[in-house]
């Protein structure tokens, strides 16, 4: 499935390219946290299915912690395993527990803050205390400390099940948006400093910049509304929502805002609540709603613009039908819009 580019500025290597594993890391972080996204309760239920009780489990136990998962990008960037998901597992089973935990944790504990965490459970609760930005759940973070081969098989096994048929579909189904997003990302590092376009996507200056020697530039769709800058002393990588899942979002919020604005007329409302009980005619309608053939045809043009009703003919006769499915749709719709189905 890899998309990519790839350009050297002196000694600096960049990559605008999909990847597979930012994208099993990235629908990890989504099914652990589905509060922030918008995003199928239907695609969210088929990868569900996929999971052991295990790795619902290992789910609910990164849901707590402070990236809800995203910290597993930081075994891609250490281990350069975007595209090959079995290196990936075989890199992060080769981590001794020490440098598993400190790299799960985004390198911001020392090994020797680790091992005394690791020697003594009383400094778990002082950690707990003076770094709440870890994780927000105790029983999370011991079994990080003092189960950690176990908290690391549990979460090779999350990603082997993780990367199965149903998530490879969906990712199939993107290759133009990707490529779009590529190309478009491609221009851009043409024209600038690969870190001047690294602050500008992540929308902020950065505070901490090293002689980076790797840009990578990954575009994704689990990822969105989210935006993430990983790095290390000599690679950067920054991985970013493709365009046109937000546009769909937003055409369809633009849709069903239309909708409601012409169906909120009350008078339309009521010829709608009139055609669903039964058809009828348009001077009916006039009389029943004692208003005159010109006001009704003014309305039923507005409420047929949008298909919720239909003109049929009897014997010469105009007459009106409601168009159920599609009225049911538009509210169906709504309802998916509000609660992000």
């Amino acid at each position: 499935m890899p998309l990519d580019i790839e350009n050297k500025t002196g000694a600096a290597l960049i990559q605008v390219k999909s990847s597979v594993a930012i994208e099993l890391i990235a629908a990890i972080h989504y099914l652990s946290d589905r509060s922030h996204h918008s995003f199928s309760d239907k695609l969210a239920s088929s990868l569900l299915s996929k999971l052991s009780t295990n790795s619902s489990k290992m789910l609910k136990i990164l849901s707590s912690m402070r990236l809800q998962g995203l910290e597993l990008f930081e075994f891609v960037v250490k281990d350069r395993a975007f595209d090959d998901i079995e290196l990936l597992l075989l890199k992060i089973s080769g981590y001794e527990d020490v440098n598993f935990i400190y790299t799960l944790l985004g390198e911001v504990l020392d090994h020797n803050t680790i091992l005394r965490v690791i020697a003594d459970r009383q400094e778990l609760n002082k950690l707990m205390q003076e770094r709440p930005d870890l994780m927000n759940d105790y029983n999370g973070l011991e079994y990080l400390f003092y189960n950690t081969k176990s908290y690391k098989a549990d979460i090779i096994n999350l990603i082997k099940e993780m990367n199965n048929s149903i998530l490879f579909s969906k990712l199939d189904s993107l290759k133009e948006d990707y490529g779009k997003l590529i190309e478009k990302t491609k221009a851009r590092v043409k024209d600038k400093k690969p870190i001047d376009v690294a602050q500008e996507i992540m929308d902020r200056q950065f505070k901490r910049i090293f002689d980076f020697k790797e840009f990578y530039f990954i575009p994704s769709y689990f990822i969105s509304p989210h935006k993430i800058r990983v790095f290390s002393t000599d690679a950067q990588m920054v991985v970013f929502a493709l365009e046109q899942k937000e546009n769909a979002v937003n055409e369809a919020g633009n849709r069903i805002s239309l909708m409601f604005k012409i169906i909120s007329d009350r008078t339309r409302l009521e010829i709608l609540r009139v055609i669903i009980e039964e058809p009828t005619y348009g001077k009916l309608l006039a009389e029943r709603l004692n208003l005159t053939t010109a006001t009704i045809s003014h309305h039923v043009e507005a409420l047929k613009s949008i298909q919720l009703i239909t003109e049929k003919r009897k014997k010469n006769i105009k007459y009106f039908e409601a168009n159920e499915p599609e009225i049911k749709k538009l509210f169906d719709e709504g309802l998916g819009y509000l609660f992000k189905k």
